[in-house]
């Protein structure tokens, strides 16, 4: 029997739910054994709370170290131990084992981190709802780091606003990236290397080395990956000489450096600092393109008919490229056979991101008398990366324009764009009986260029000619050459942020704790739109470019209050406002109501409960939260001056906007298990209800001309109580383990893990979805004094999905739509051997 969703069967899906369970109930029995060692703690008189905590986690959630069952904070957390044994490469593989946590990637430069449904609903934006930090250190662009190559500790993921410890744009929450402390006594270290299917192969290795023992150490840490990814490129030219892209689709080569050194000199004085470079390139992904018929005559859309074709698809995204029977614009012809090839179909030409990224943290501690502690924190970051992405339905078809032959068209968003950030931290930190607390002050700079470019060459070969001229040189009084594609945007965005923070935790009572925190930010921000021609010679470009200053302050508090029920259960609730700075779309924008967009706001409202069970071994951790989401900084139609949408139907520019209102409510409820010394079951659910507000409509829905009045209504598209885009309902999953002891220092585990999540939407009228999807991973390992070997078979069930859509309206033309599903990888297979001293 198929399900509604076509690819997956109650066979298969039943079968994946059925042995993470069985095997789970078999261990049911070994509860006695946890239960006996407590009552003979209480006979000997010992209160059977004082069991030891399993599964303990120190994090950094609220930036200095805690139990993780301490925290009023809903944080999820992965040791480097487990990202290891589930070979954890990236954000979307991380995802998969946290609860309210997703990660799209549609290129390497446009990936996308959720918490709570809280999506960044422009994918270009210069930063996301959710902030990432490294040692620290904000990475604004999430491209900076690969954080599947570095020695890591540990990573958290802390879900609801946290503007008020960490700052700008941590509106959703955090991504919380811990490295490897040196350690300062002893000399250790490992060698890895390893092997997999699709041509997988790594290595990767750890030294550290204690300088003065017991005061100084350095670290020092490399790795190496390549892959040729799962999904055959149907493109004849895909093993040519002179491809980029080449063989399968979805493949990457990176390589990581990581350096730190710490210095722990004295009690009162201690120096840490860490560099990190990446050098990675990642091929195209594996994507399909269909929409309405224009260059490309053919049209797979279903529904909405307007002018004589279908304008819009509805239903579920196919789960496999079918483009057999053909579809042609015309309603009197009907279907007609489609000359594209089966399969996935990327110009080898085109890639999803390569360059180099830097990052360099700094901090020292100084405590010159208790119970005052200062720290200052230096960083730095830096990239310079560029991506090429295939857009022609069939690359082997060129797009022609009237009497133009254009060959095939790229979408080079991002190629040439450079950023630069620095960063100073410093806080006094006061801590006594009953009180803790810090306040400092943050400065940081940034220095981002956004540059997007349609870029077209021949169809045939793997040539580029004329790239040259496409990239011509940016600056004041160079040439601006006519053209009819090429550059489309040049925007420098340059920011000074000042904000002053505080943080104080009071005791009130023995069991009930107080928390107040705050900051206040001062942005100054200026956009310069390179991409002007000087007013008096339109064949040269602009010497005083226009330049849009915008400054924005704001406060985003954060209380909390936390009462301990016993040592090891406790309730919190708090409440806790997000900001997401606003910004410009460069004056060169025709429409000036489109020049600049609103700051992103929200107030989240959370009640929860941490709880550890040392009885029958559980750690259980709840959370409810309520979320009201303000101005939505989303993708709009760049319109001309007079506010119309222009009626060409060639490529048109896209600029950010907001749009109404969101509310959140949701609960998530996450666990660890220790069945017996052996067994060990891992789980997690969430529910996000993420919803328009009644009363919000859309702007690219209403101008596109693409609603037909019966499957949307013509004009204004009202939107109210529709499920945000891009986001599951809900998603879960569950893990188990088990580990056992042979020999002499010798070991070994096994585990099985699978993750569910729900269909999400493509566009905000919710016409369209990517199905629901269900995967399993398989995880092995043992061993054998210092010798180890691991094993990982991802999708095991070999699942071929769509992991997300892109969903263009307008960018082609009054009428336009495109839609480009994205699918994840197939089944893949690695082994490791590695070495530990």
């Amino acid at each position: 029997m198929t399900l509604r969703n076509g690819f997956k069967t109650v066979g298969l899906r039943a079968f994946g739910m059925a042995t993470v369970s069985m095997i789970a109930l078999s261990g049911v029995a070994a509860h006695a054994q946890n239960a006996e060692m407590a009552d003979d703690a209480q006979e000997q008189g010992e209160p059977a709370t004082n069991l030891p905590r399993g599964n303990q986690i120190i994090v950094t959630a609220r930036t200095f170290e805690e139990d993780l069952q301490d925290v009023p904070i809903a944080v999820s957390a992965l040791t480097g131990d487990a990202l290891t044994q589930r070979a954890a490469d990236d954000l979307g593989d991380i995802a998969d084992n946290i609860v309210g946590f997703a990660f799209e990637e549609f290129t390497g430069l446009l990936a996308q981190p959720t918490i709570r449904g809280q999506t960044n609903l422009r994918v270009t934006s210069p930063v996301s709802n959710v902030a990432t930090y490294l040692d620290g250190i904000y990475i604004q662009r999430n491209y900076l780091i690969d954080q599947g190559l570095l020695d890591l500790e540990r990573v958290e993921v802390i879900k609801g606003p946290q503007s008020a410890l960490y700052g700008r744009n941590s509106f959703a929450g955090v991504i919380n990236l811990v490295s490897r402390t040196p350690d300062l006594d002893e000399i250790t270290g490992y060698v890895r290397a390893g092997i997999g299917t699709d041509e997988y192969y790594e290595a990767s290795g750890t030294i550290n080395i204690p300088i003065v023992p017991g005061k100084v150490a350095v670290l020092a840490h490399a790795a190496y990956q390549e892959f040729d990814g799962t999904i055959p490129n149907s493109h004849p030219l895909a093993d040519a000489e002179g491809c980029i892209t080449c063989g399968n689709l979805g493949g990457f080569e990176r390589e990581t450096y990581q350096v730190t050194l710490l210095a722990d000199l004295s009690e009162a004085f201690s120096f840490q600092a860490s560099y990190f470079h990446t050098e990675r390139f990642q091929e195209h992904v594996a994507n399909v393109s269909f929409g309405t018929a224009g260059l490309d005559p053919y049209n797979y859309n279903n529904c909405s008919p307007v002018g004589g074709q279908n304008r819009l698809y509805c239903g579920e995204l196919p789960s496999t490229p079918n483009f057999a029977t053909g579809a042609q614009s015309s309603p009197i012809l009907g279907a007609v056979p489609d000359p594209r090839p089966e399969g996935f179909l990327i110009d080898p030409r085109a890639f999803g991101l390569r360059g180099p990224t830097d990052v360099i943290s700094a901090r020292v501690d100084f405590s010159p008398a208790d119970p005052l502690t200062l720290t200052y924190q230096f960083g730095y970051t830096f990239g310079n990366v560029d991506g090429r992405g295939s857009t022609s339905r069939d690359p082997l078809q060129p797009v022609v324009f009237g009497p133009v032959n254009l060959g095939a068209l790229f979408d080079s968003s991002g190629t040439g764009s450079e950023f630069e950030s620095f960063s100073h931290d410093m806080r006094v930190t006061y801590e006594s009986d009953g009180i803790y607390g810090f306040v400092g002050v943050n400065y940081s700079t940034t220095s981002d260029i956004e540059s997007n470019v349609t870029e077209n060459y021949p169809i045939g070969t793997l040539d580029t000619p004329g790239e040259e001229n496409i990239f011509f040189p940016i600056g004041a009084g160079l040439p601006f050459p006519n053209f009819f594609l090429g550059r489309r945007t040049f925007l420098e965005r340059d920011e000074d942020i000042l904000s002053f923070y505080g943080f104080l935790e009071v005791q009130a009572t023995d069991r009930l704790n107080l928390t107040f925190e705050g900051r206040y930010t001062i942005e100054d921000r200026a956009t310069i739109d390179r991409f002007t021609r000087e007013p008096g010679d339109p064949t040269i470009q602009a010497l005083n470019p226009p330049r849009d200053d915008i400054t924005e302050k704001f406060f985003t508090p954060r209380f909390t209050a936390s009462y301990e029920m016993t040592p090891d259960n406790l309730l919190y609730a708090s409440a806790a406002r997000g900001v997401k700075a606003g910004g410009s779309n460069g004056l060169g924008v025709p429409f000036e109501p489109q020049q600049q967009y609103q700051r992103e706001t929200n107030w989240t409202y959370e009640i929860g409960s941490k709880n550890y069970f040392p009885e029958i071994g559980l750690t259980l951790n709840a959370a409810l939260f309520y979320t009201d989401w303000n101005d939505l900084q989303t993708t709009e139609v760049r319109r001309l001056a007079d506010g119309s949408i222009p009626t060409t139907f060639f490529v048109l520019s896209t600029v950010t906007g907001n749009v109404g209102s969101v509310t959140v409510k949701g609960a998530e409820v996450e666990g660890i298990w220790e069945v017996n010394d052996n067994i060990t079951l891992d789980f997690g659910a969430s529910y996000n209800d993420a919803t328009y507000d009644d009363g919000v409509i859309s702007q690219r829905f209403g101008l596109a001309g693409t609603c037909d009045g019966t499957v949307c209504p013509t004009g204004e598209v009202p939107i109210g109580g529709n499920q945000v885009e891009r986001t599951p309902a809900f998603d879960a999953y569950a893990g188990l383990g088990y580990r056992g002891e042979f020999g002499e220092d010798n070991s070994f585990y096994l585990r099985v893990d699978g993750s569910y999540q729900t269909k999400q939407y493509v566009d905000e009228a919710n016409l369209a979805w990517v199905p629901d999807r269900f995967l399993m991973n398989l995880q092995a390992g043992v061993t054998l004094g210092n010798i180890n070997v691991r094993a990982v078979v991802q999708n095991l069930l070999d699942e071929r999905y769509v992991s997300n859509s892109l969903f263009l309206i307008g960018t082609g033309g009054l009428g336009s739509t495109s839609y480009v599903p994205i699918f994840g990888l197939d089944r893949t297979a690695r082994i490791t051997v590695g070495y530990e001293f």
